[in-house]
């Protein structure tokens, strides 16, 4: 079975953040708290010539106060894109695009479950 794939932001052209997104179940063994997920965090950036953007994907126990959970700056020449992995530890989810530059410069991201962690 493959993990499911969900975007937080597709082909964004400027600044500001996006819709959050629920990303977990709460646990009714833990009075309803959301235990802790690992997800691959897959961005890439695209335009003409030189690019660049900083992507803050931000988390929040209420939808409502947001902390960041990873910064990710991508910079190169009409295609650059970043892999990594990070722990989600609330609830909500979402990608806020703090700056964009470049001919027709566009970012993507994708959040992909892993696991739960234990």
């Amino acid at each position: 079975m493959a993990n499911p794939i969900v975007p937080l932001v597709l082909g964004a052209t400027a600044t500001g953040a996006v819709t959050a997104l629920r990303t977990s179940l709460q646990c009714p063994q833990t009075l309803g708290a959301v235990l802790p997920v690992i997800y691959w965090y897959k961005t890439s950036l695209t335009g003409t010539g030189a690019i660049s953007c900083t992507l803050l994907l931000e988390q929040s126990v209420d939808n409502s106060v947001w902390t960041t959970a990873a910064t990710v700056n991508l910079s190169g020449t009409t295609f650059v894109s970043q892999l990594f992995t990070g722990v989600v530890n609330a609830p909500y989810v979402r990608a806020n695009v703090s700056a964009i530059n470049g001919s027709g410069a566009a970012v993507t991201a994708l959040l992909e479950y892993i696991v739960q962690a234990q």
